[in-house]
C-alpha cells in the first residue's frame, strides 16, 4: 500500500470511528491474501492504525488475540519479506 492508501484508511478510521471493523479486516483478508505484497502492505500499516487507539492491544481484546495469532502465522510465510514484516510488526505491538 502506498503512503495515500495509509492515509485514506487512517481517515477513514477517525470518521467512521470503526478501528475495529477495519482492523479484523485488514487481518483476515490483508494477511491471509494469496497477494505477497498485500500480506506485507497490510501489517505496515497496522502501526499507525493502533496509533488512533491503543488500547486496542490491551490484554484479552479479541482483535489483539487475532492479530498477533495472525502475525505468529505470517512468521512462517513462503516470502521472507512477509516474515521479515511480521517480525518487525511483533517487535512493535
Amino acid at each position: 500500500m502506498r503512503k495515500s492508501t495509509h492515509k485514506c484508511i487512517a481517515t477513514y478510521v477517525k470518521i467512521s470511528k470503526k478501528l475495529e471493523f477495519v482492523l479484523l479486516h485488514l487481518i483476515h483478508t490483508g494477511l491471509e491474501s494469496a497477494q505477497t505484497r498485500t500480506r506485507q502492505h497490510s501489517m505496515l500499516v497496522i502501526p499507525a492504525l493502533i496509533s488512533l487507539k491503543p488500547s486496542i492491544v490491551e490484554k484479552g481484546s479479541v482483535e489483539a488475540n487475532e492479530l498477533i495469532s495472525r502475525v505468529v502465522k505470517r512468521l512462517r510465510d513462503p516470502q521472507e519479506i512477509v516474515a521479515k514484516t511480521a517480525r518487525k510488526l511483533l517487535l512493535e505491538l
